[in-house]
């Protein structure tokens, strides 16, 4: 992808670049366009983000490692309570989360559930 950005920024057309390329066309273009902002923060980058991301690395291996010892304790969960306790998780932690997890039921506070 920056191989096709730098063709484009050293006078090839978008169209035929991203023909070469075999790069959808609105793709390159808004990465060249990205590559042409002179007040950009970061570098132009292809890709998927973590826009919603909720928990850390650590935190995320932290509830893979728990996930895999209920297993093997032959206590595996549902998916939806897996989504409850990781809820329960990032609410504790108190880490920001998208408004639409709020719908889970949550126990009050002391209610016997561990801490991870």
């Amino acid at each position: 992808m920056s191989d096709a950005g730098q063709h484009v920024l050293n006078g090839g057309s978008i169209r035929a670049v991203s023909r070469r390329h075999g790069i959808p066309y609105a793709t390159l273009r808004r990465f060249v366009s990205k590559l042409r902002d002179p007040n950009a923060i970061t570098p132009a980058r292809a890709g998927y983000g973590f826009s919603n991301r909720v928990f850390s690395v650590e935190q995320e291996d932290r509830l893979e490692e728990y996930l895999k010892q209920a297993a093997a304790m032959y206590f595996g969960l549902t998916q939806t309570d897996f989504r409850q306790l990781a809820f329960e998780f990032a609410r504790r932690k108190g880490l920001k989360f998208p408004k639409k997890s709020g719908k889970w039921k949550h126990k009050p506070e002391g209610s016997g559930s561990s801490d991870l």
